[in-house]
């Protein structure tokens, strides 16, 4: 199981969209519409927004939530103007459904609420690479340990059969 998890980790950041730099996001201007912090049972909130011009929400993502202007970005007013960021995988879906996209960054004139060096650098992290590699060593000692196990086992059930015999 160690073992499954450790290539279902791997898979998950190895699909994750290839963001590097700036330059490797979609920018996006529009008008905010409003937002919801939705708290799931008092153990976690899910940050959404929408912007006027679309029928998507906008996402922060967990791992961006320690460089994320929560009170400054709780002000914001009814139509202000606001420039955010996203995959450029995402942005062929836009107003396609009402599915959500994670941001990079949101931003007007005055506020820089969720900031790219911090999201990128967060979204680039190593630490799945190290949790993938601990559970694949946990599950190849797991494996061995289990095998010793077995082996001892059939060779205690051999020399009872045979001391019976």
């Amino acid at each position: 199981m160690f073992i499954i998890s450790a290539i279902a980790f791997t898979w998950i950041d190895l699909a994750k969209p290839k963001v590097k730099t700036t330059n490797d996001l979609y920018f996006i201007k529009g008008h905010f519409r409003d937002y919801d912090f939705d708290k799931h049972g008092g153990r976690y909130t899910i940050y959404t927004f929408r912007l006027k011009e679309f029928s998507n929400s906008f996402k922060i993502k967990a791992d961006f939530l320690g460089g994320f202007e929560k009170i400054k970005f709780e002000n914001l007013k009814y139509g202000e103007d606001l420039t955010i960021s996203i995959a450029p995988k995402d942005s062929i879906n836009l107003n396609t459904d009402n599915s959500y996209f994670f941001v990079f960054s949101i931003l007007n004139d005055k506020t820089t609420f969720l900031d790219t060096d911090y999201t990128i650098k967060k979204h680039n992290t190593n630490l799945i690479y190290y949790l993938a590699t601990a559970f694949f060593l946990v599950g190849v000692v797991s494996l061995y340990s289990g095998l010793q196990w077995e082996l001892k086992r059939r060779r205690l059930r051999k020399q009872k059969s045979i001391e019976q015999d």
